[in-house]
């Protein structure tokens, strides 16, 4: 025989995530008990299992609600009449879904134009009808509601609603952030790439493969040790194996890259590693400039100096 306080505790004990899978799994019990209630009598273990679902009903963290298959409300939590400023008689028993809907329009719950009403009515009557899964939308005082919704055996809605404004704020925040270094990844005059800890290429930009000769699908294919030249290997090895270790966070360097066409590159790299929230190294941001031309003029001036050396050499004194 199951007891409201081993239903209840077995509930709590779950996610919120979890509470929705669990209110389903008791679906059937439900629907004895509504054949009991509307029957010639009602049993012990009928009135508990009521007991047990209202008291994991009212304690859910999100907002409840359960229709019949005629669209009236059978009952719904405190937390559901909190979420859209409903009184206890607006949620009464037997108030259609409908209604509800309508309600939400007139008092400006929804975040809508007017030209936009019927859209709003439109789709939560659809979501009534062909009961498919989760919707979102926003209310009129900026919070964000996700809505879950599945059918019950007896072809009523089970339906779970939470204020994910928060999840929604971070989600958003997390897309500009990505977008910023999109935009500034692929606009930058620095080459810049992204590759796995074991060097093979996951990203680059055009600046990269302008500098280096390459496409990006071909980049895809190749490891930075494929364009280093081989007498800088060892060394870029050495610095990355220091930040795989958590000695160094990051490295400056200079090296010769080795152009598609088979002239060398040199290049100031700036290298960084990247973490997951645990702080396992994941990959490796990596930055470079060419100072080819830099490293032509240092070595031209280098052989006048030389030259100019020899000359005030060969002066008599």
């Amino acid at each position: 025989m199951i007891t409201a306080t081993q239903s209840s505790a077995a509930l709590m004990r779950h996610k919120k995530s979890e509470l929705v899978d669990e209110v389903m799994a008791l679906r059937r019990q439900l629907g004895e008990w509504e054949a009991a209630k509307h029957g010639p009598s009602v049993t012990g273990a009928s009135n508990e299992i009521a007991v047990a679902l209202i008291d994991a009903v009212e304690h859910l963290r999100g907002a409840f609600v359960i229709y019949d298959a005629k669209g009236h409300l059978v009952h719904c939590n405190e937390n559901f009449r909190k979420l859209y400023d409903y009184t206890v008689e607006q949620t009464a028993p037997g108030v259609l879904y409908d209604d509800l809907v309508q309600l939400d329009i007139q008092k400006g719950t929804i975040k809508t134009a007017q030209s936009n009403d019927d859209e709003y009515s439109e789709l939560r009557i659809k979501q009534r009808d062909f009961v498919r899964g989760t919707i979102t939308f926003q209310l009129a005082d900026g919070r964000w509601i996700e809505v879950r919704e599945r059918p019950t055996s007896t072809g009523g809605i089970v339906s779970i609603q939470s204020d994910i404004s928060e999840r929604k704020r971070t989600e958003d925040a997390l897309r500009e952030s990505e977008e910023q270094f999109r935009s500034a990844f692929e606009s930058s005059t620095a080459g810049m790439a992204l590759h796995d800890i074991d060097g093979a290429y996951l990203k680059v930009n055009q600046t990269y493969c302008e500098i280096l000769g390459y496409s990006e699908q071909e980049f895809l294919r190749m490891n930075w040790r494929d364009v280093t030249h081989p007498d800088d290997v060892g060394s870029t090895e050495d610095l990355d194996e220091e930040m795989e270790s958590g000695a160094r966070e990051n490295f400056i360097l200079e090296k010769r890259y080795v152009h598609k066409d088979g002239h060398i590159i040199w290049a100031r790299v700036f290298s960084t590693h990247l973490h997951d929230a645990e702080g396992v190294f994941q990959s490796m941001f990596s930055q470079i400039f060419d100072i080819t031309e830099v490293k032509k003029a240092e070595a031209a001036l280098r052989e006048h100096e030389n030259f100019l050396s020899v000359v005030i050499d060969t002066i008599p004194a």
